[in-house]
């Protein structure tokens, strides 16, 4: 029982969740895109913005944001998708929404800080990236 209450293990415990859970938001995002409307209507968006080739980053942002968000959910390439989704969310927060940290783009800056969050953080045990790689490198 003492050791569900250290410090350490409730870190961990938690960056698990923020990393379970940030996934199937990314997921979530990503994964409505691939209606045409949808996907269109994006493009737009990201158009009026000045954001170049808009469909082609549109395919770029979803894309990453579906598979990223399954790697962090099921904790398969931790680090490249964070790597990625940190981009992926700093132009949505600094282009897109404009910097506005306390207005529209305080979704897209906490996703920013979590992402950034998991990125520099130890692996938790529940990854896959631990079981694949504790064989041959003992994380």
């Amino acid at each position: 029982m003492r050791a569900l209450l250290k410090f350490d293990a409730i870190w961990k415990n938690a960056i698990c969740i923020l990393r379970i859970w940030v996934g199937v938001i990314f997921i979530w995002y990503g994964h409505n895109f691939y209606d045409a409307t949808k996907k269109h209507s994006f493009a737009s968006f990201l158009n009026g913005y000045h954001v170049p080739f808009p469909l082609l980053s549109a395919y770029i942002s979803k894309t990453f944001e579906f598979f990223g968000g399954l790697c962090l959910a099921a904790g398969l390439f931790t680090r490249i998708a964070c790597f990625f989704m940190i981009i992926n969310i700093a132009v949505a927060t600094f282009v897109t929404q404009k910097s506005d940290l306390f207005g529209d783009a305080i979704h897209t800056f906490l996703l920013l800080i979590i992402c950034t969050v998991i990125f520099f953080s130890e692996l938790d045990k529940l990854t896959l990236d631990r079981i694949i790689w504790s064989k041959n490198n003992n994380l």
